[in-house]
Parts: C-alpha cells; sequence; structure tokens
C-alpha cells in the first residue's frame, strides 16, 4: 500500500539539519580562533624578552644609553719613601758650603758661630775608582758626622752611628772614627782596595803603605793637587783629605782638608811657591798622597770669608 507524503515532518527534518550544520561550522570556527589565539599568546610569552619587545611608546632596542664620564681613578699621597745610603758618587749639592771659623791670612780656625766666617767651596773631582770619585765619599762621610749635630757649623760626631754602602765597600759603624777610617773609607768607597782599617790603621803605618804601593804617589809639594788626595802629617801623625786647592799660578794660597779625629772637621793650609809654610795642626812637615787613576779638579762655586763685609772671595 502506498504511504502518503507528510509535507510538514519534511521541513522540521530540514530545519533540525541546517541548525545542526550552522553549529558544525561555529564550532568549528571558534576552534580555529581559540587555536589561533593561543599560539600567538604562547610565542608572546616565549620572546617578551627579546630585544624586539617594546612597551607603550618605548623601544628598548633603539635607546642609546646616556653618556657617562669616566671616573678618574683615585690618586692616593704616595707614601714616604726612604733614601738608603748612596751606590754611585753622590756629593752634596754645590750650593752646600762648608763654614769655619777663621780670617784669612791665618790658620787658626775653629767652629764657625758668628759673622765672621768663611763659607768653603765642596771639592769635587780628584781621584776616581768605579764607584764614583774619593772626595764624593768623602763629603757623604762628613755629612753623616755632622748629622747627629744637626748643624754645618759645628763639631764632628765622634762616632760613626750607622753605616755607608756604596756597590764597592760597606764602611761599618766604628767608634771613634779616627783619622785614618775615614781616609780608607772614603778610598774603598770609591773603589780602591789596597788600604784597610786593620793593617793601617795607624797613621805611620797608612803613610808608610802610601809611599810603597803600586798605583799610589806621594809629594812634598801642593802643585797638581786635586780634592780627595791624602794629607799626611808626621807631628803628630794624622792624615785628611784634600777638600779645596785655591792656589794661584804662582804656588801661593790654601789648601782646605777634611778630617776626622780632631777639634773641627776642617782644617787648613798655606802655601807660599807651592810649599806648605802653616798648618792649621801646627806641622808643615806635610806630605800629599795621590792614587794615579786621577782627575782634574772640578769644583764649582766659591769660597767665601766675611770680616764685616766680604773680605776674600776664590772662584773656582
Amino acid at each position: 500500500m502506498r504511504k502518503k507524503y507528510n509535507g510538514r515532518s519534511s521541513n522540521s527534518d530540514f530545519v533540525r539539519f541546517l541548525v545542526l550544520g550552522f553549529a558544525v561550522i561555529f564550532t568549528g570556527t571558534l576552534t580555529v580562533i581559540l587555536g589561533f589565539s593561543l599560539a600567538t599568546l604562547t610565542k608572546a610569552q616565549s620572546d617578551w624578552y627579546l630585544p624586539s619587545q617594546k612597551q607603550g611608546t618605548f623601544d628598548f632596542t633603539n635607546i642609546t644609553p646616556t653618556p657617562t664620564s669616566p671616573v678618574a681613578p683615585v690618586q692616593n699621597a704616595p707614601p714616604p719613601v726612604y733614601t738608603p745610603p748612596p751606590t754611585q758618587d753622590a756629593p752634596p749639592p754645590v750650593s752646600k758650603q762648608y763654614c769655619v771659623d777663621e780670617e784669612p791670612g791665618t790658620v787658626t780656625v775653629e767652629s764657625c758661630d758668628d759673622a765672621t766666617r768663611c763659607d768653603i767651596a765642596h771639592g769635587a773631582g780628584g781621584p776616581s775608582g768605579t764607584c764614583g770619585t774619593v772626595i764624593g765619599w768623602e763629603h757623604t762621610i762628613i755629612e753623616l758626622l755632622l748629622g747627629s749635630t744637626g748643624k754645618y757649623n759645628n763639631k764632628l760626631s765622634d762616632n760613626l752611628s750607622s753605616a755607608i754602602q756604596s756597590s764597592c765597600y760597606n764602611a761599618g759603624p766604628h767608634t771613634p772614627y779616627i783619622s785614618t777610617f775615614n781616609v780608607i773609607d772614603s778610598y774603598n768607597l770609591a773603589g780602591f782596595h789596597e788600604f784597610n782599617r786593620g793593617t793601617h790603621a795607624d797613621a805611620v803605618a797608612l803613610k808608610t803603605a802610601w809611599i810603597q804601593t803600586a798605583g799610589y804617589t806621594t809629594s812634598t809639594t801642593a802643585n797638581g793637587l786635586t780634592p780627595g788626595d791624602a794629607v799626611l802629617f808626621s807631628n803628630p801623625p794624622h792624615v785628611g783629605i784634600v777638600n779645596t786647592v785655591e792656589i794661584d799660578t804662582r804656588g801661593n794660597g790654601d789648601v782646605w782638608f777634611l778630617h776626622t779625629g780632631a777639634a773641627y772637621y776642617l782644617g787648613k793650609l798655606m802655601t807660599a811657591n807651592w810649599q806648605v809654610v802653616a798648618s792649621s795642626t801646627g806641622d808643615n812637615n806635610v806630605t800629599f798622597g795621590s792614587q794615579q787613576s786621577k782627575g782634574s779638579d772640578a769644583t764649582t762655586g766659591e769660597t767665601v770669608c766675611y770680616c764685616g763685609s766680604v773680605c776674600y772671595r776664590w772662584t773656582f
């Protein structure tokens, strides 16, 4: 038997299929949108720290750092410098002078304690060894001995209280610091080792050795004398070192010498025709000792004496 077609039922089915189709399309579209949004969010979360990130109106990839001035290093005050004893020839500056209370034309010397005085130049040149000049080291010794008094115009200390060292020799402390030690140490510090404190401590023994030792010479005339030469006395036996030679071309003038073991550290000789005619020690029978390795007199500056006004001047 043939069934009868029902139109209302067919329309209802169509509507249900249409709604279902729209639901499927809507669900698919929503899924796609959500998936894209999640992917974008994930990428943003993983890339937030990259240089291309921008926040607001600030682009961190293009910000130029503000220039800053370099910080200057802190300059700390230098520590105090301790200067050890010199290891090469280092006489005091030329501007320094020894001082003695003396009247020109006499050999009487005493402590420089008033306006009547002589300012004596520092000698330079003369015997020179591998570690400097003899007179340079003599200045160093005298400077140390005067240091204990605090004055350039005072009596020397009788004691060498600390060592003086060059790369050639060490002059150890000694009490009392006798005249032969002063000469022996000055020559050894300069690099001459023929004389020593033991064998030649006695002034007579030192003078004898000077006469007999090769490379050394002696003379009783002041002609050719230079700073650093030895002054060898006989009565009483005593030795010193020439500081300055202030003698004219006729052999007339003065010789100032440095010594220890005496009333004053400066001594004076007066010469006429190159011969010693007066001495502050009272002994005119003087022998001069030298070393063949010897340079010329290199003294600069001047010696000036004051007797109310300038009464003597010798310019080197």
